[in-house]
């Protein structure tokens, strides 16, 4: 039965390729498979990074597209703007503390640098000093207030 599945899978992803396997080709591996996906999703498709990169495996193994859409894509260089608006909520109130920083990132559905939409409070702390390297002020942040008891 897992052998029909498979047989099953394959046929349809090589039905449907034209419609996604092109965009797979000019993007990789340059930028992410959880982009790729969600330009896919923008499109009416339904992807995610997973089971996109499984189907782009699939079709390798069978030779129907190229090992090298699998190369780890770069990282992208930091942005320096989700520093400055860091940087700006701690100035605006330096008796913020980080995990205070972090519900007001949350809060403004501010994504962290790796897209997540929960913010740690040592994320808002690399960001500060990233700041501070970069030259710009930053106030004074009181460290760690211990979490809300429930």
């Amino acid at each position: 039965m897992r052998a029909a599945r498979n047989r099953n899978h394959l046929e349809q992803l090589i039905q449907t390729s034209d419609s996604w396997l092109p965009t797979v080709r000019q993007m990789r591996p340059e930028y992410t498979w959880h982009r790729i996906a969600n330009l896919l999703n923008s499109k009416g498709q339904s992807w995610t990074d997973k089971t996109l990169r499984k189907s782009v495996k699939l079709l390798i193994g069978e030779g129907l597209a190229d090992a090298s859409l699998l190369k780890k894509a770069p990282r992208r260089p930091a942005n320096d703007d989700l520093v400055r608006l860091v940087a700006g909520i701690a100035n605006a109130d330096p008796s913020l503390s980080l995990r205070k920083i972090c519900s007001q990132l949350e809060a403004m559905r501010e994504k962290t640098p790796q897209g997540s939409l929960k913010w740690a409070p040592s994320s808002v702390k690399n960001l500060l000093n990233r700041a501070e390297r970069l030259g710009l002020k930053v106030a004074s942040v009181p460290a760690l207030e211990p979490p809300p008891t429930e």
